[in-house]
């Protein structure tokens, strides 16, 4: 990796830093990082492992402005997402929306969710 590359990398972990900082009030910091085994690209002092990637183009955000053009207004736009030989789903959704979504998935009503089988 060139120099060119590793400064744009060290420029993106500050700026996710910055924003985890901003939108969750609390400290977050790009580490020092000597080595790739569990050491995570930015520390929040929380039980979570935030690994940074910062590129020209990201296929997956192409479905992400798809949700966000089809959504209805008042819902929150995120994609799920996973590789055919992976049993694991990942969700997609933009950082300023990442509350917003949790609130709304965690809200508890007095009607029935329904199931897949």
């Amino acid at each position: 990796m060139g120099r060119m590359q590793r400064e744009k990398g060290k420029r993106g972990e500050r700026e996710a830093a910055a924003l985890l900082s901003q939108l969750f009030n609390l400290e977050a910091r790009r580490t020092a990082q000597r080595r790739g085994d569990q050491t995570a690209d930015v520390d929040c002092g929380r039980n979570v492992h935030v690994e940074v990637k910062r590129r020209a183009g990201i296929a997956a955000i192409r479905w992400l402005e798809q949700a966000e053009k089809d959504h209805a207004p008042g819902n929150v736009p995120f994609v799920m997402l996973r590789e055919d030989n992976d049993p694991e789903w990942s969700i997609l959704v933009r950082v300023a929306k990442l509350k917003e979504l949790t609130f709304e998935l965690d809200r508890h009503e007095d009607t029935e969710v329904g199931t897949m089988d």
